[in-house]
C-alpha cells in the first residue's frame, strides 16, 4: 500500500523481481481501474480490491503474469488530469527505478472504472501501450480526433450482451469506426451477461499474455 500526490494505491511486484540484480530485466505493468461501487477514502485503500485484486494477485503468483499491477483507490471516481497525473508519476518513477519497461504498460478497468482505462489511454497515448475495457464504451469516441490517437493501439473490449449501458450497439459503432480506421480492435461478446462481465474476461486465456 502506497500513497502519492493525494492518492492511495496498491501495487503488486513482480514474482521474479530483484531490485539489486542486474540482469537487464524490464517488467510490464497492467494500470487498473477499479468502478464506481468500489470508490473509497485514503484510509481504505482496499476496497478498490473487491473486483479483481484476488485474481490479479494469483496471477503473478503463479508466474502467469510476471509484471506489475498498479491499482489506484479514488474516492469519487475519475476526473481526469489529477487522477492520471498521479498515475503517470508513479510510472514515471517506476521507469526508471525499478525495471518498469515504458513500452508494456497496459490498463485494464470495469464499468465506470472502464471508462478510466479508456481515457488514460486517449488522454495518454504515449504512456498506455494498449487498453482492455470492460462494460464500457461511448459514441463519444466515434471521432477522428480520438480514433487517431489510439488505432494503432491493441484494444480488447469485453461486452454483455444484455446490458443496457452501455448497450452492445454503442460498443459495436466504436469498434467499427476503429476498424474503419485501420485500428487493432477485438471485440468479445457475451450474449447470456449483463453488466458484470470482468470475472468472465479475466478468466479468457488470452487476456494476461
Amino acid at each position: 500500500a502506497y500513497y502519492y500526490n493525494g492518492f492511495a494505491f496498491r501495487l503488486k511486484v513482480p514474482k521474479t523481481y530483484n531490485p539489486t540484480a542486474v540482469d537487464g530485466k524490464k517488467y510490464p505493468m497492467i494500470v487498473f481501474f477499479h468502478g464506481l461501487g468500489e470508490r473509497g477514502t485514503i484510509y481504505d485503500n482496499e476496497y478498490s480490491l473487491l473486483h479483481g485484486g484476488q485474481q490479479f494477485n494469483n496471477k503473478v503468483e503463479d508466474g502467469s503474469f510476471d509484471g506489475y499491477v498498479l491499482v489506484m483507490q479514488t474516492q469519487d471516481g475519475y476526473h481526469g488530469v489529477s487522477d492520471f497525473s498521479a498515475i503517470k508519476g508513479v510510472i514515471d518513477y517506476m521507469i526508471i527505478n525499478n525495471k518498469l519497461d515504458a513500452f508494456r504498460v497496459v490498463d485494464n478497468g470495469l464499468s465506470s472504472g472502464g471508462a478510466g482505462a479508456w481515457d488514460m489511454m486517449i488522454d495518454n497515448p504515449t504512456y498506455i501501450a494498449g487498453s482492455l475495457p470492460m462494460s464500457s464504451s461511448c459514441a463519444c469516441y466515434i471521432n477522428s480526433t480520438t480514433i487517431n490517437k489510439i488505432k494503432y493501439k491493441p484494444i480488447w473490449n469485453f461486452q454483455g450482451g444484455l446490458d443496457p449501458s452501455p448497450a452492445p450497439s454503442t460498443t459495436e459503432a466504436v469498434r467499427d469506426a476503429i476498424l474503419a480506421a485501420g485500428g487493432n480492435f477485438k471485440y468479445t461478446l457475451y450474449p447470456s451477461l449483463a453488466h458484470g462481465t470482468w470475472n468472465t474476461a479475466w478468466a479468457e486465456p488470452g487476456f494476461y499474455p
